[in-house]
């Protein structure tokens, strides 16, 4: 082999082996990015259980609420009509 020949050779398994480099840093970089979308995408949806925790909380709430106002509210009115003194008349 000539001085040429291998000086080709050197220089195409250099070539060679920053190819190699580069696809294995943008596989890293793709991992990478992959990994914060995954997180992202995690944590949006843990935040959205809870806000759909709450909310339910709150509905929930909202009618034991509206129920328990009714019940006084007859209550009162059946008090008030039992308690009347009606005019002989």
């Amino acid at each position: 082999m000539t001085n040429v020949t291998k000086e080709i050779k050197s220089f195409q398994d250099a070539i060679n082996e920053s190819t190699r480099q580069a696809i294995a840093s943008s596989m890293w970089i793709q991992e990478q990015a992959d990994a914060q979308v995954r997180s992202y995408l995690d944590v949006r949806k843990s935040y959205r259980d809870e806000a759909t925790k709450l909310a339910k909380g709150m509905t929930d709430q909202f009618f034991a609420n509206q129920e328990a106002f009714q019940k006084l509210v007859q209550s009162s009115i059946s008090l008030s009509i039992a308690s009347m003194r009606w005019p002989i008349g």
